[in-house]
């Protein structure tokens, strides 16, 4: 085996080792898997969930609120202000002097006619029977005003805003305002990985064309140099021959073990970009480089780009957000007005004697307004921050607006200059393979040199190395303008 074959046969045996199953990806399961292994896009819809979240809550914010509770009391120590007698702290004998005189003054009224026998009886019996008879009241009533010291309340109530000032309905447009800004992030993100993903694999076709540009620059190069051998053991060519085709021989092989690394760097690109389980020896693509056709004007570009661009829209939907926030602020001058109801259990007793407790029932309902007339100019402080975060904002915006623009016509600018650059590498591309042919063909009746058959080959080869990369380029420049005017 000539010296040149078995070290390209080397080369390729360290390069891919032992034979592996290919697995076979197109773009579009390139771009489906990298979506589905997407962190960002899986971030983006767990935020999208929790913006679901927030507008059910701010829809609950609007239903009644139902309370339970259950509380337990006891009294060491009782004070009883309306005790009529000793019990509650009263001084019952200056009630009983006070009583007596009553009776003095009665028995002497001129008014009732009694008799003098009769006063005399009213004075001694009258303040006696009574000062017994009201004595026992006293301790009756005593008994009343002295409650159990354990108390025992179940309560439910339920509080229903009629008007909550506002900011229910404020809430509920802020948390849509702000799950249509996550739609238009998760938009923007399966654009992104649309775009990489599409780069990534465009660059992989490129690199292995370019592996199969340099494997057929090898098998020329053992051709030539087979061919020089000859022609230099029938004397008809110089030893400079075959050392010349040694040399390309040699070359190629470097060239195509550079071409073969870098295949591998844009399969191994492609894996973490996408996600894939396998190995860039067993990866196998399909498709080639496409040439798109591009007839769109600067200006439907820009306006493209201002209607459809995925960081404009997110921008827009945010804008609604800080207007939103304003409102929310004013929504503080406006009065909350509310209704509740409640109902309890309420029972009363000692625990030595737990029969004789007594259980009752309160229940209330109400009607309320709340307004706050003046907050020492907090409310208009807040409503002016606000509106001065929206004119920040707004400036933000703005810039990045401009900034949007000037790299939207710089994208448009790459792909007319890619465009141009490639009609013309086509033209170079057609002129290099008509002069390899007829160079091959001299060498080969004996008309012409077989460094000129070399030099045609390797200005063939360059055209076709440098046809691809512009042809990358473009596809490239492309893919960026697609991504800023949103039509990918």
């Amino acid at each position: 085996m000539h010296i040149g074959v078995l070290f390209y046969s080397i080369i390729m045996t360290l390069q891919f080792g032992t034979v592996v199953s290919a697995e076979h990806y197109s773009l579009e399961q390139c771009i489906d898997t990298a979506m589905a292994n997407s962190k960002a896009l899986q971030s983006v819809e767990r935020e999208m969930r929790k913006a679901d979240a927030q507008v059910r809550e701010a829809r609950g914010s609007a239903l009644p609120k139902v309370t339970a509770g259950v509380n337990q009391s006891h009294a060491f120590a009782q004070y009883i202000p309306y005790s009529l007698g000793g019990g509650g702290g009263g001084d019952q004998s200056a009630f009983y002097q006070s009583l007596s005189s009553s009776y003095q003054a009665a028995a002497t009224n001129p008014q009732l006619g009694l008799t003098d026998e009769q006063q005399e009886i009213l004075n001694k019996i009258g303040p006696t029977v009574s000062a017994v008879t009201i004595g026992e009241l006293m301790n009756v009533f005593d008994g009343a005003f002295e409650t159990p010291k354990n108390t025992t309340a179940l309560s439910v109530s339920v509080n229903q805003p009629i008007y909550a000032q506002g900011k229910v309905g404020v809430g509920l447009r802020i948390a849509r305002a702000y799950k249509n800004t996550l739609e238009k992030k998760q938009n923007a993100e399966r654009h992104k990985i649309i775009a990489s993903v599409s780069s990534v694999y465009l660059g992989a076709i490129m690199a292995r064309n370019n592996v199969a540009i340099q494997e057929e620059s090898v098998q020329l190069a053992q051709e030539t140099h087979r061919l020089a051998k000859v022609r230099f053991a029938v004397g008809k060519g110089a030893e400079l021959d075959t050392l010349s085709s040694r040399l390309r021989l040699a070359n190629a092989l470097i060239d195509l073990e550079k071409a073969q690394s870098d295949r591998k760097m844009a399969f191994e690109a492609i894996i973490v970009q996408c996600g894939l389980h396998c190995s860039a020896a067993a990866l196998e693509i399909s498709g080639e480089l496409p040439v798109p056709d591009f007839s769109m004007t600067v200006e439907e570009a820009l306006a493209k780009m201002r209607e459809e661009n995925d960081q404009l829209m997110q921008l827009e939907s945010g804008e609604a957000v800080q207007e939103e926030l304003i409102n929310l602020a004013k929504t503080d001058y406006h009065p909350l007005v509310y209704a509740s109801g409640s109902y309890s259990r309420i029972g009363m007793y000692d625990f030595d004697n737990i029969n004789s407790g007594v259980w009752g029932n309160d229940c209330k309902v109400a009607v309320g307004l709340s307004w706050e007339l003046f907050s020492g100019a907090t409310r208009r402080q807040r409503v002016i921050q606000k509106t001065r975060d929206l004119e920040m904002y707004l400036l933000t915006k703005k810039q990045a607006a401009d900034g949007l623009e000037l790299a939207t016509r710089n994208a448009w600018e790459k792909v007319t200059v890619s465009r141009n650059r490639l009609a013309s590498m086509g033209d170079v591309l057609n002129l290099a393979r008509k002069g390899f042919t007829i160079a091959k063909k001299s060498f080969e009746i004996g008309s012409g040199t077989q460094i000129d058959m070399q030099n045609a080959e390797l200005e063939y080869n360059k055209a076709r190395l440098a046809y691809n990369a512009v042809l990358f380029a473009y596809n490239q420049a492309l893919i960026e303008l697609r991504q800023l005017t949103g039509t990918l």
